[in-house]
């Protein structure tokens, strides 16, 4: 396939695996060269935060979390990547809202639901379609 547009999204895992957010940024900074080396639009999102309940056993994720997308965003911005913050439409207070996850780590339908919302305007709008 030759895609026009990639959606980007990670580094929750290298949190967990004790990655650093500088090392977790080198690596999707590396994946947005190689799309753009291949004419491939690259559209980045946040990593999302987890819920209130999760972070209770993670204490540092979230802040985790948030420094590493701090860290992303500046790399978009640099390099003139849309860079989209699920946590802004998907979370409150530095956490994921309750109702979009089934388990305080995963989200469910209902914000899978919210995040297509959120990707068929931007999906339109790359392709040239209205």
């Amino acid at each position: 396939t030759e895609p026009k547009v990639c959606f980007v999204m990670g580094g929750i895992n290298d949190l967990f695996g004790n990655f650093s957010s500088i090392k977790i940024n080198s690596n999707i900074e590396k994946i947005i060269d190689t799309l753009q080396s291949r004419n491939i639009e690259p559209v980045v999102y946040s990593i999302l935060f987890v819920s209130k309940k999760y972070e209770e056993n993670n204490p540092t994720l979230n802040s985790r979390v948030k420094e590493t997308n701090k860290l992303i965003r500046r790399t978009c911005i640099n390099k003139g990547i849309e860079f989209i913050d699920l946590n802004k439409l998907m979370g409150n207070d530095d956490n994921l809202k309750e109702e979009y996850s089934y388990d305080g780590l995963h989200i469910n339908g209902l914000a899978y639901q919210k995040w297509g919302e959120i990707i068929d305007p931007i999906i339109k709008r790359k392709l040239g379609e209205s």
